[in-house]
């Protein structure tokens, strides 16, 4: 079967975006991770053809915090999906962190 830009993938906790926030911004944003999840509701594992590009996050990060730091943590949410999607090594590490 032909994989598809929405194939299952592996995708970090909010618990790992949280820390993560913390270590890059000093502070966590849930709301912001809450949010741009917030497909998976309704979509499960395939949510992610929702609100995860960078042109979606930033603004969705910004409008839920009104800050540039919950902009980033959007687009670092973003990121850190894409890297653990690529390096299943470095979504099992982060996941036992």
């Amino acid at each position: 079967m032909r994989a598809t830009s929405f194939e299952v993938k592996q995708t970090p906790k909010h618990k790992t975006h949280n820390y993560a926030d913390k270590l890059w911004f000093g502070k966590s944003f849930p709301a912001v991770h809450r949010a741009i999840d917030f497909p998976y509701i309704f979509y499960g594992r395939s949510h992610r053809q929702f609100f995860h590009t960078y042109k979606e996050a930033c603004p969705i990060g910004y409008i839920v915090t009104g800050e540039a730091k919950g902009a980033l943590s959007g687009a670092f949410h973003v990121w850190l999906d894409e890297a653990c999607s690529k390096d299943k090594d470095l979504a099992r590490a982060l996941s036992d962190a």
